[in-house]
Formats: structure tokens, C-alpha cells, sequence
């Protein structure tokens, strides 16, 4: 298990799934068709794929090739195996004919049209004149998330979303995503009366969390809401100030080595900029980092007076690491 906590005022530390599979096919003078399906992320991060939560809603596209082949004559069907229903039929665009570009629909799955946990989703072209039938399957998860005494638990497989959770006093929210096996759960919490070495005064809660079964980088969007977002931004004029607290020592934004923080006996310090895999520039903030815990990006929103302010820090921490905050 792992353990962590994130405060937005001192340096906050905070998909698609697809598969591909071709009908087998005797015979024939018409030409192979393959479709493949992906998942349009439900969550706020990305870092997901086909997570969601009772009441979300996600985008599956079905993309058809060749697709300057398509008539607009066939249709696609999309079908829950799990459960053996049939989701919708599509009818292929009239624009996709002669047109050396892949041929895409569109259909929105609810949470209501699954069941809880796993779901497969297959989706089937009906061929034409020229190509033969193809089909391709993605997944979709259909979490659960309860809260207890101010902790709240998401239980996931797959990927993990939790979507926002808000502090009691409404000055935090977080957003958590990441890859998982097939059982994994994450839980939050807020705290109020806890600080971290480099939290900024006034600048939001503590976020405290845990995973079990995170198989790649969490990737966590800390916000800082209303007057603590301004005090954040006259303080850092919307630059990355996210501080993180770990069992592990880790490189600071400093590039030197986070240091015990006497009272809690873990490492503290401002998370660096993250990296991209390629090991040059920035990350490309979907959980991909080489060096977590760091920070993809930090933006002040400035509502004009239609809603309150917000301040975001994204941060990704790896699978088993604990702790951070603003």
C-alpha cells in the first residue's frame, strides 16, 4: 500500500484503452477491413482509460481502415459482452469514400448501460461492396466510490479515476488517474490542521492519499479554490510551487536531495519539472514521466467573477510513493 499527502499552497505534488481484433474470413475478393476501438478519458488528468464512475459518461470511437473504402451504406455496431447488450448501431459516413483519411464513428456509453467492475466492449463493421467485415474490442471499468469519516475510498481495475474530491471547507479539490491491475483501490483525504515544510500558508489543504494495485505513475491535479487560489497566485504568479513529502528521498526543483522533515520523518522538498521518457523537455502530462514525484504544470484561472478562482498544480508520483501538498 501506499501512503501520501498533498497541500496546494507550498508546491502541490499530484485514457485511451483500445485493442485491435480482425474477423477471420473464407475466401473472398473483397478487401480486409480492421477496426480498432479506443475510450475517450473520463477524468480530468489523464493517465486513465476506461475508468469511470456511476453518473460519468465516456466517448467510444470505432475507427475503420481503409477507410477511403467506406460506403455509406454499412453500419457499426457497438455490443457490452459482459452483459450482452447491444449499446447502439451507427450508421458509417457518407465523408469517409475516396477520402485517404481513416474512417471514424462515435458512440457515448453511460455508467447506467454497464455493469459494476469489467466490461467489454466490442465493436463490428458490417463491411461493403469492396471491404470485408472487421471488429475490435475496448474495456471499460465501472468503479465504485464511497466515503467514511472524511476518507474516501475508490475502488478500480484497470486504470483508476477517482474524479474530484473536495476539502470540507472548500478552499481544495483533487483529481487522481492511473493505471492498474485488475483490482486496486485509491483513497483520499483532506486535512486542515496539518502542514508540510514548504506549504504555503493560505494556500489550501493538505491532500493526504493511498493506493493499492497502481501499476504506472499517479498522475494528481491539486486546486486551490477562491481566495486560497488568489493567495497562491499573488505569492507565485502562477508558477509551480508544489510541495511533496515522501518515505523516499528524492531530487528537489533545487536538484538537491529532498531532507527529513523532523516531524513526520519523511522527505520533504518542492517537486522539479517533470521529464519525457525521450529524457529532453517537458513531460507530456498522461503519467509518462522518467523522474517522479515532479510536476507537469502549474496555471492560475481567473474566473471574472462567474465562479471562483483556481490555482492547478499537476503533479505524478509513482506507483508506491506517499505524500505532497501546495
Amino acid at each position: 500500500m501506499t501512503v501520501a499527502a498533498v497541500a496546494i499552497g507550498a508546491g502541490l505534488a499530484a485514457g485511451p484503452a483500445s485493442a485491435t481484433a480482425n474477423e477471420p474470413s473464407s475466401f473472398s475478393l473483397k478487401i480486409k477491413s480492421t477496426t480498432s476501438l479506443s475510450v475517450e478519458s473520463a477524468a480530468i488528468v489523464p493517465g486513465d482509460n476506461g475508468a469511470l464512475l456511476p453518473g460519468d459518461e465516456v466517448t467510444v470511437e470505432a475507427v475503420v481502415r481503409p477507410g477511403f473504402l467506406v460506403l455509406s451504406g454499412g453500419e457499426f455496431q457497438f455490443t457490452d459482452e459482459t452483459t450482452d447488450t447491444a449499446l447502439a448501431t451507427v450508421p458509417m459516413p457518407s465523408t469517409c469514400f475516396l477520402h485517404f483519411t481513416t474512417c471514424a464513428v462515435f458512440t457515448d456509453v453511460d455508467s447506467s448501460q454497464l455493469d459494476p467492475g469489467a466490461n467489454t466492449i466490442t465493436g463490428s463493421y458490417s463491411g461493403n461492396f469492396f471491404l470485408a467485415p472487421s471488429s475490435g474490442t475496448a474495456q471499460l471499468f465501472l468503479e465504485s466510490q464511497t466515503t467514511t469519516d472524511g476518507v474516501t475510498t475508490t475502488e478500480c481495475g484497470d486504470a483508476c479515476v477517482t474524479d474530484g474530491q473536495t476539502s470540507s471547507d472548500e478552499t481544495t479539490e483533487a483529481y487522481i488517474s492511473a493505471a492498474a491491475g485488475s483490482s486496486a483501490s485509491v483513497t483520499e483525504q483532506f486535512s486542515s490542521s496539518t502542514t508540510l515544510p514548504c506549504t504555503t500558508t493560505g494556500g489550501g489543504d493538505i491532500l493526504i492519499f493511498s493506493s493499492t494495485g497502481i501499476t504506472s505513475n499517479k498522475t494528481i491535479l491539486l486546486q486551490a479554490i477562491g481566495a486560497d487560489a488568489d493567495t497562491l497566485e499573488s505569492v507565485y504568479f502562477g508558477g509551480e510551487h508544489l510541495c511533496y513529502e515522501s518515505p523516499n528521498v528524492f531530487t528537489t526543483a533545487g536538484g538537491t536531495a529532498a531532507t527529513i522533515d523532523p516531524t513526520t520523518g519523511l522527505y520533504a522538498g518542492i517537486l522539479p519539472q517533470c521529464q519525457l521518457p525521450s529524457g529532453g523537455g517537458e513531460s507530456g502530462y498522461d503519467g509518462d514521466a522518467t523522474n517522479p514525484p515532479c510536476e507537469d504544470f502549474s496555471e492560475f484561472y481567473n474566473a471574472g467573477g462567474e465562479g471562483p478562482d483556481l490555482y492547478n498544480q499537476q503533479f505524478e508520483t509513482t506507483a508506491a510513493d506517499p505524500r505532497a501538498s501546495n
